[in-house]
């Protein structure tokens, strides 16, 4: 690897899927079949993703001077791919291969197969690290942040994470959520962990109502009457409602790069220092 890489690992090798692979990592598999099927569509066509792609743009350009950026847990490349088109040096980590494999179709630059606790990992000092509703899915919160904290200095990092446990839903269980969050919750975490917060807030605000309705009500019904039934259609919009949204989310938007703090939402976001 060259010496100017924002992230450097050894035990790395170049496979024929043009994936970098770190040769300790054990493949961490995530809704696989899935993948191909359903969620590159999702990826492409939901206002949830096109949004927070514009928040953390955003919040990138307010908040910090760097253009290196570690995108970790990055899925299948959606916010990868999306900073990339916007000049910005991105590196993607990623534990799932199938995700790496997709993301590399898909059109991210530099996908690594591994995850944070390599003992050989080092991150380019001064770069953004990216934290986007990964979190969720770790047992250990605690000491993943820690651990990150570890491995990084003079680092912005932005992290989403899902609110409210009153939202749970089923979907929250097949994508294999320990738990959601509150502000407070998720800024003692970081504070413990020596981090410092820059900014922070919900966002999403105008979904809280939906989500409850449309996701966390029929769930608690579908538990009582003993079904299963996952239904990713409120990714997608009509067109009357896209535009309602689009205003909503420029509002939002508004309000955040002048930082101020919503004080609701169905997600969170950080802006933290260390």
């Amino acid at each position: 690897m060259k010496k100017n890489n924002i992230v450097d690992i050894k035990n790395l090798f170049f496979d024929k899927n043009l994936i970098y692979v770190d040769e300790k990592h054990v493949d961490t598999k995530f809704l696989d079949e899935e993948q191909n099927n359903i969620w590159i569509n999702i990826h492409e066509t939901s206002f949830w993703y096109r949004y927070r792609n514009n928040l953390i743009l955003n919040l990138l350009n307010n908040f910090s001077n760097s253009k290196d950026v570690i995108d970790i847990g990055s899925g299948i490349g959606t916010t990868s791919i999306f900073l990339d088109k916007k000049g910005f040096n991105v590196e993607s980590i990623e534990p799932s291969y199938t995700s790496c494999m997709i993301s590399k179709k898909r059109g991210v630059q530099k996908i690594i197969n591994t995850n944070i606790y390599n003992n050989s990992i080092k991150f380019e000092e001064g770069s953004n690290v990216l934290l986007l509703d990964v979190l969720e899915h770790i047992d250990d919160h605690h000491g993943f942040i820690k651990r990150l904290q570890q491995i990084t200095k003079k680092t912005t990092l932005i992290l989403s994470v899902p609110a409210y446990d009153f939202l749970w839903s089923d979907e929250d269980n097949h994508a294999h959520h320990y738990r959601r969050y509150t502000l407070k919750q998720i800024k003692k975490i970081l504070l413990s962990n020596n981090f410092k917060i820059t900014y922070s807030s919900y966002f999403f605000s105008y979904l809280v109502p939906f989500i409850f309705l449309l996701r966390t009500l029929p769930s608690k019904i579908n538990r009582i009457l003993k079904r299963k039934q996952i239904n990713y259609q409120h990714h997608n919009t009509n067109r009357f409602f896209g535009k309602i949204l689009k205003i909503l989310e420029k509002f939002e938007l508004s309000m955040i790069n002048k930082k101020i703090n919503i004080p609701f939402g169905s997600s969170i976001i950080v802006v933290a220092n260390n």
